[in-house]
């Protein structure tokens, strides 16, 4: 979604670029001009060669990051990275710790095993005995499960070790070789630093997102039920759990609209799940996705986003839209959310994995206790951000 506004945004703003991405070389069309999108594989003779057919002054990377960040700095071009997740840095992918903490700790393979082991089914099981051995024998036995058929739960736990490996080579390419590197947040700028990655080669720059293109006139219900709402992936590290949790000590009446949809077996797992336990409540609407063009709409109806989420969020583009609608916003403390909420202004700040907390947010609100005054006009526009891009690009390639 993310990069799909920023192209958008460099074509209004005439900024010429090419794609590279997996998949089938082709023309797209985006606002009436034709961007080309070459296939890349990701294998760096390959990448060379096509960035030496493209001739850039500057590659952006949004993926890849350690191979790119390695064929530009051969091919002496600038090469600017943007932290989209804590899967950057982070070997278990979302910079939340075995204990359902927010990662406060550098990445090593002695830090990172059990993280990764517990995002493998039963996978926790195995960590009293591979934490055992030596971590060049665990290395070693993830390299001879790599050329094995793949045998359930046992190829993944022997392969956790060189999960973590690749990670960390790949990350350490990326200190080495990249040229700046873009933190949407200070969060995860605090996490990159922390695992070595040079102060003066990082920018903190907030995402932007595409300003709603009309007004919303809300309409006054004195008698419709507080409509409260959560939007994003169904998946455990968002904390759905801990606002179902929540809940249960909020007694008053309102209505809880769930937009999102799990794709993976572990999500649906997840949902299934969460479906089961709270069954019997019926202000919970599981609503599923909805369509890009109708955020928006779909935003303007409510009265109050819940962020629950346990995990270290880059930025949380869904705060950003609900705040450009004038809507609060309870959320975590989450690395994200206070980079755009003000706690107790334009919404409500709770620590992570606290229903209690949750719950009493909620309730004040619910009994029109908690007064917020929402500015849209504090929200970045993508214009802006793509402005800011360009500046980072300028700075480079001159």
């Amino acid at each position: 979604m993310y990069f799909r506004n920023i192209v958008h945004a460099m074509v209004t703003q005439n900024i010429s670029f090419e794609i590279a991405c997996p998949g089938e070389e082709k023309e797209v069309t985006y606002l009436n001009k034709n961007v080309h999108l070459f296939n890349v594989e990701c294998l760096l003779t390959e990448i060379i060669e096509l960035i030496k057919k493209i001739r850039p002054t500057v590659i952006h990377a949004h993926g890849f990051e350690g191979i790119f960040s390695m064929a530009g700095h051969e091919l002496g071009i600038p090469v600017v990275i943007t932290a989209h997740c804590g899967g950057f840095v982070c070997p278990a992918g979302a910079l939340l710790n075995h204990k359902d903490e927010i990662c406060q700790v550098k990445a090593t393979h002695q830090s990172c095993l059990l993280c990764v082991l517990k995002n493998i089914r039963w996978g926790s099981l195995a960590y009293p005995i591979l934490k055992q051995l030596p971590e060049k024998k665990t290395i070693g036995l993830s390299t001879l499960m790599k050329d094995k058929p793949f045998i359930p739960y046992m190829s993944p736990v022997l392969g956790a070790s060189g999960s973590i490996a690749n990670k960390l080579n790949d990350w350490q390419t990326t200190v080495t070789f990249a040229t700046k590197m873009i933190a949407p947040s200070q969060a995860i700028a605090d996490a990159m630093l922390r695992n070595g990655f040079p102060k003066d080669k990082l920018v903190v720059i907030p995402h932007g997102i595409p300003l709603p293109e009309k007004d919303y006139v809300k309409s006054k219900h004195p008698i419709r039920k507080p409509q409260f709402f959560y939007m994003g992936r169904i998946n455990h590290v968002k904390g759905l759990h801990v606002l179902c949790e929540a809940l249960k000590y909020v007694k008053t009446d309102f209505d809880l609209n769930i937009y999102g949809n799990a794709a993976t077996k572990a999500e649906k797992r997840y949902l299934e799940t969460l479906q089961r336990k709270t069954k019997n409540d019926k202000r919970i609407h599981w609503q599923g996705g909805i369509p890009s063009n109708q955020v928006f709409d779909t935003i303007a109806t409510m009265d109050v986003m819940i962020h629950p989420t346990i995990c270290l969020e880059i930025f949380g583009l869904n705060i950003a839209e609900t705040l450009a609608l004038g809507i609060p916003v309870i959320a975590t403390r989450c690395g994200g959310a206070e980079m755009q909420i003000e706690d107790g202004g334009n919404g409500l700040l709770v620590e992570p994995n606290n229903a209690t907390a949750l719950a009493q947010a909620i309730q004040a609100v619910v009994d029109s206790k908690q007064k917020f005054n929402v500015n849209p006009k504090r929200v970045v526009s993508i214009k802006e951000h793509t402005e800011a891009l360009s500046k980072e690009y300028s700075q480079l390639s001159k």
